[in-house]
């Protein structure tokens, strides 16, 4: 009987702290090789080893899977968040940068802590220098805030009110897009960049209960909406309009594939079916151990910063005596909302720049 030598790979692990750790794969031309590069080997993996795969890294020599033991140890709370005029730090080592990362998906149903989230995320974006704009349908959690100092007059509910105002943003971003066009022309022997290099401001709207209000426009007030977003979401980021969209269950119905494809920060909070994971993590369905990470606690969830892989994720945690109001209102002492400028006044400087938009009529 002859005896076969088997040579295995050489795999190494690095301790990451007391909250992960990261294995090393090697790249070294032998037979294992293409099974390592395939990025679906870190569910395996995660299974065995207790831990949520939160993404891969090509090192000479080598392929990184860096993995997250305990996902709770990364939180923050609110006034822990790290942020600079483009990045928002939602827990320790994960930083959203709205400039790399553009346009917000997120979703959750009733009781995942998704109105807690949106604070963190306010709280992020105003004080990041945006404006910000704030549309909830449901008159519900958010509706209060446009009495605060921060968003004054920015938060809309009511059908028609959140129509006119989520138009007025479409036509502000036509508008700064013919300003940007003359910028451009005026400095034709300077390098081209983006909205920042001529001291324009990013601009938001956070859409909460986007599926619901859609779900009940006419059709051609639906069809219009859909046009505008496709249009916000494919030419905002240049010119440094954003969205955030939050609903409960995304579907196709509710945001178009044309439009879905732009969000590259998506953020699913709670247990969640496996169509709605689908259609929020596309790429990661088969490859992301998806699993319930709290029966007690709120906020909790995955995020994916495209084309990155699907990760843990826990919402910065929001104190026991927090004051929506009281805490926004105190913001704006220091970050003041902009004036909300006239629709007519943007109309009417399109119109003499010639400029196309979407007609919507109301």
């Amino acid at each position: 009987m002859v005896k076969q030598k088997i040579k295995l790979p050489k795999v190494s692990l690095k301790n990451n702290g007391k909250v992960g750790f990261s294995i090393y794969l090697p790249m070294d031309g032998q037979k294992y090789q293409d099974r390592f590069r395939d990025r679906r080997i870190s569910q395996p993996m995660s299974a065995m080893l207790f831990a949520d795969g939160v993404g891969t890294n090509d090192i000479f020599g080598f392929k990184s899977f860096e993995f997250i033991s305990n996902p709770l140890g990364l939180r923050l709370g609110l006034s822990d968040m790290t942020i600079t005029d483009h990045t928002i730090e939602i827990m320790k080592g994960v930083v959203w940068d709205y400039e790399k990362y553009p346009q917000a998906l997120i979703s959750g149903d009733t009781g995942s802590g998704k109105s807690f989230f949106l604070f963190s995320l306010l709280n992020g974006l105003i004080k990041s220098g945006a404006i910000v704009d704030v549309a909830d349908p449901k008159e519900t959690d958010l509706s209060v805030l446009g009495k605060t100092a921060s968003l004054k007059y920015r938060v809309t509910y009511g059908r028609d009110r959140i129509l006119k105002s989520f138009y007025r943003f479409y036509l502000e971003m036509i508008k700064r897009g013919r300003e940007y066009h003359d910028l451009l022309n005026d400095n034709l022997e300077e390098n081209v960049g983006n909205y920042r290099k001529y001291g324009l401001k990013p601009h938001f709207f956070v859409f909460d209960e986007f599926g619901a209000f859609v779900s009940g426009l006419k059709y051609n007030e639906s069809e219009a909406i859909q046009q505008i977003l496709g249009q916000i979401t494919m030419l905002g980021r240049q010119l440094g309009y954003f969205v955030a969209i939050a609903m409960q269950k995304p579907t196709a119905d509710t945001i178009g594939s044309a439009s879905r494809d732009q969000f590259q920060f998506r953020v699913a909070l709670g247990k969640m079916k496996s169509s709605g994971l689908s259609m929020m993590f596309p790429d990661d369905v088969d490859e992301v151990q998806f699993k319930e990470l709290s029966k007690n606690l709120k906020g909790w969830g995955y995020l994916a910063m495209t084309p990155g892989q699907a990760r843990s994720f826990f919402a910065p945690v929001i104190p026991k005596d927090f004051v929506p109001f009281k805490y926004f209102d105190e913001l704006g002492q220091q970050y003041p909302a902009i004036p909300v400028e006239p629709m007519g006044e943007i109309k009417e400087f399109l119109d003499s720049k010639s400029a196309k938009y979407v007609e919507l009529n109301f």
